[in-house]
């Protein structure tokens, strides 16, 4: 390593150190900080080191998306106690050796304990990345990077013309079920579809919407029309942007809050879920049916 790369690494270093003095705790700061300690790691790479970092974040995700795939998370004792490799692997039913394979790669990077020999327990990695917590983002992921993996033979056998066709998206392709769109390839499971909703959900936790826009901002504009749609939310999943919103503008100052979704999210919805809500079917790729005047 050169002394360049030293003197470029130490210099990021002590940024990161300084901003580590003056934390005070925000989002924003937690996130910088984060991107400092990426530029630390970056100047002190070499190009083998990079590369060899993607291996082995390819089996980090190859292994986290069995374990939740197959039931393995789900199959850890919730009360922090440990289970052994033998007992996973017939709970799951698959061979033992790929339950330790998998488990290894996990407890190496720190996403499951391993308590003692091939056994192991939850920490709070492993439990964020249960299908019912953040794991239905990083499923919904995988599977759009299914898309990605399949893009060399899709642009082989596809003309250009062909990645603006909806109904010959490269998802679809990936799966076998060119000739439909992208949502109506999601609508054909239930439980991928509700992957999608949960992942929608933990997305907006994570990047929450209100700071984006001053929807505050407009009380008095909202409340000279009345009759006129306050937001509507197109593929709003299951309205939670438009219940954070109401956080800052209480049942949408007195005008519609309006969720637009397919039929298979509107059918499931309960009224309590959505206060001051108004659900309707809509397919985004069909003309908006809410007009302004």
């Amino acid at each position: 390593m050169t002394d360049h790369k030293i003197n470029s690494a130490l210099r990021e270093a002590e940024k990161l150190v300084e901003a580590l003095k003056n934390y005070k705790g925000t989002t924003n700061e937690h996130l910088a900080l984060l991107t400092q300690n990426e530029k630390v790691r970056t100047e002190l790479e070499e190009p083998f080191d990079s590369v060899n970092r993607l291996l082995e974040e390819l089996a980090l995700t190859g292994a986290l998306y069995m374990a939740i795939e197959v039931g393995v998370l789900d199959k850890l004792p919730s009360d922090g106690s440990s289970i052994g490799a033998a007992e996973l692997a017939a709970a799951a039913n698959v061979d033992i050796t790929a339950i330790t394979r998998c488990m290894r790669v996990l407890a190496n990077k720190s996403f499951v304990v391993e308590t003692a020999p091939d056994e192991y327990s939850h920490n709070a990695i492993s439990q964020i990345c249960r299908p019912d917590a953040i794991g239905a983002l990083f499923l919904l992921s995988m599977d759009l990077h299914k898309g990605w993996a399949a893009l060399p033979e899709y642009f082989r056998t596809h003309s250009p013309e062909d990645l603006y066709d909806l109904k010959k998206s490269p998802c679809a392709f990936s799966v076998g079920k060119e000739g439909l769109t992208y949502y109506e390839v999601l609508n054909q499971d239930v439980r991928t579809r509700n992957i999608w909703n949960k992942a929608m959900q933990v997305a907006d936790k994570a990047m929450p919407i209100l700071g984006m826009f001053p929807f505050a901002s407009l009380k008095e504009q909202v409340e000279r029309e009345p009759e006129r749609p306050f937001v509507v939310d197109m593929a709003g999943g299951r309205g939670q942007a438009l219940l954070a919103i109401q956080q800052e503008c209480p049942a949408g100052f007195g005008s519609k809050l309006i969720l637009q979704e397919l039929p298979i999210v509107v059918d499931s919805l309960k009224p309590e879920e959505i206060p001051n809500i108004e659900a309707t079917v809509h397919d985004i790729f069909t003309p908006q049916p809410v007009k302004s005047k």
